[in-house]
């Protein structure tokens, strides 16, 4: 990806909401690793830490308002927040075409393998490799790492704990196990 593309996505994020942007910096950092545990290498490493930097970019169009509630998300708050994964892959095919690896892992990262997730209700192998990466990532930092509306609700063990027990329904085994062999390697303070 060309480097102003990336300057000027990352702009957006930090920008709009910095909290968003720090848990995307983060989620490089693990995708990479996870990643490289799996045996991703080449464009397709590069690909994966380029998905993850801008999984969440499409929340560009999510109000802050949304975004930094402090109280449960109305059901048309939620909807708009589930928005972010496809709004955020057509902001990076808008970009170029030539990036479509990168949109559709940003496209899927909210998709589970028994079809529960979203946008598009994707089952198993249907999810791209790189959507089912962010996802145990995202979930992972998300679990470990406060929000606007809770503190970090679990220690780094006990959110390894969750994706394991959500491993099939949920996360590519695969990728939860790489995330096990990573976990104490990816350098973060909880």
């Amino acid at each position: 990806m060309a480097p102003a593309i990336i300057d000027g996505f990352m702009s957006s994020l930090l920008s709009h909401d910095q909290t968003t942007f720090f848990h995307s910096e983060r989620l490089v950092r693990i995708v990479d690793a996870i990643a490289q545990e799996v045996g991703l290498d080449g464009d397709s490493l590069i690909e994966a830490r380029e998905a993850a930097a801008f999984h969440d970019l499409g929340k560009v169009e999510v109000p802050i308002s949304i975004l930094a509630k402090t109280d449960i998300l109305t059901e048309d708050e939620f909807f708009t927040m589930k928005a972010h994964s496809a709004l955020g892959a057509d902001l990076i095919l808008k970009a170029s075409p030539d990036l479509w690896n990168i949109s559709q892992g940003v496209r899927s990262h909210h998709e589970r393998l028994d079809g529960s997730g979203y946008p598009d209700g994707l089952k198993g192998e249907e999810i791209p490799i790189l959507g089912r990466i962010i996802a145990v990532a995202d979930v992972f930092d998300a679990l470990t790492h406060p929000r606007p509306y809770r503190q970090a609700m679990f220690s780094p063990e006990s959110a390894i704990e969750y994706l394991q027990d959500n491993v099939l329904t949920s996360f590519d085994p695969r990728v939860v196990s790489a995330m096990c062999a990573i976990k104490d390697n990816i350098g973060f303070t909880y």
